[in-house]
């Protein structure tokens, strides 16, 4: 075998690769946190028809169990967030139908008939796992992300921005460092 002597020279590709790295590895990072669904705290407020409400309970799981298997006609609907109030509420109206499974914490906050217009509006709050609308066909899952978490943590933001910054600082000096020889 012959040893063959590395000889200094300019590595210009690798000191590329080092300083686009920063940048892929943030870009990744995001794409998952915005595609990673949590449990998210919601308030619903529902609209249901007074005739076809027949659920003789108070149970905010027994009421919403029949929302979901259509036993009553929900006219309307709203979901907010109430820990984030920069969220846009969703609202939703019939045909479309709400889905929420996997309760935590869930409890009725109001309950009111409104005889004049044959209907009850409940509001409801509490933690989902899951919580959608739309038709049987098109669910659109409305449960917050990780980015929006990471939102909130401000100070977690500007360490990931700093760290970004030095990295890529960094990059740059090397490839400065290659080409200058």
């Amino acid at each position: 075998m012959q040893n063959v002597k590395r000889t200094k020279g300019k590595h210009p590709v690798r000191a590329l690769v080092f300083l686009t790295h920063p940048t892929v590895t943030l870009i990744v990072i995001l794409v998952i946190l915005v595609y990673w669904r949590v449990p998210t705290r919601v308030q619903i407020d529902l609209v249901v028809d007074q005739e076809t409400f027949m659920v003789d309970t108070t149970d905010t799981t027994a009421i919403l169990r029949s929302i979901n298997n259509q036993v009553i006609l929900v006219k309307e609907g709203k979901i907010s967030y109430p820990e984030n109030h920069e969220i846009n509420a969703v609202g939703f109206t019939f045909p479309e139908r709400i889905v929420v499974e996997a309760l935590d914490e869930f409890r009725i906050e109001k309950m009111t008939r409104v005889p004049d217009h044959k209907e009850i509006r409940f509001g409801l709050k509490g933690v989902a796992k899951r919580i959608s609308t739309g038709s049987s066909e098109t669910l659109q899952d409305h449960r917050l992300t990780q980015f929006h978490t990471l939102k909130k943590s401000q100070w977690l933001v500007w360490i990931g921005i700093l760290g970004w910054i030095t990295a890529t600082i960094l990059g740059w000096y090397r490839l400065y460092e290659e080409m200058k020889g």
